[in-house]
């Protein structure tokens, strides 16, 4: 997955526009990130990247974008590039 598109899926899980969806972003930052909007988000990028990402250890855990972005580079599953 591409950087792009891991904004991408999380601007449509939150259902805001992406230019608002920086790596910054963080739970609370905006109302649509609360617990549920977390959920979301973890639920639609497991989806995308057919169950890679609910194998990250400490997934949930994570409560910024940066963060699950490192951890899908680490995992193999995001790129840069």
């Amino acid at each position: 997955m591409k950087k792009n598109d891991f904004i991408g899926a999380v601007a449509a899980a939150l259902e805001v526009e992406a230019d608002i969806v920086t790596m910054d972003l963080k739970i609370d930052d905006i109302p649509e990130w609360d617990s549920l909007g977390h959920l979301t988000i973890l639920s639609s990028l497991d989806d995308l990247t057919e169950g890679k990402a609910g194998e990250i250890k400490d997934i949930g855990s994570m409560e910024n974008l940066r963060d699950i972005w490192n951890a899908f580079i680490e995992a193999g599953i995001g790129s840069d590039s």
